[in-house]
């Protein structure tokens, strides 16, 4: 998933169905659903502010816990 993950961000062309399937295989479709649309989401938001050089108003680091269907391996 954090290759997926880092190949979505830096080269999304080059993600095969292999590479889905195994993130589905991992997580479920919608656990992968779930983790597309975060990424998307969040790099999405990354750029734009990048791309007006505008900065979190603080470094504080927010978790949120998300259920996590069908993963023992998340707990």
């Amino acid at each position: 998933c954090l290759a997926f993950a880092e190949r979505f961000s830096s080269d999304p062309h080059s993600i095969s169905d292999a590479d889905a399937a195994a993130v589905v295989a991992v997580l479920g479709e919608e656990g992968a659903v779930g983790l597309l649309f975060a990424l998307a989401l969040f790099d999405g938001f990354a750029r734009f502010r990048i791309m007006l050089a505008v900065e979190p108003a603080d470094d504080e680091i927010r978790v949120v816990q998300a259920p996590v269907t069908g993963c023992a391996s998340m707990n």
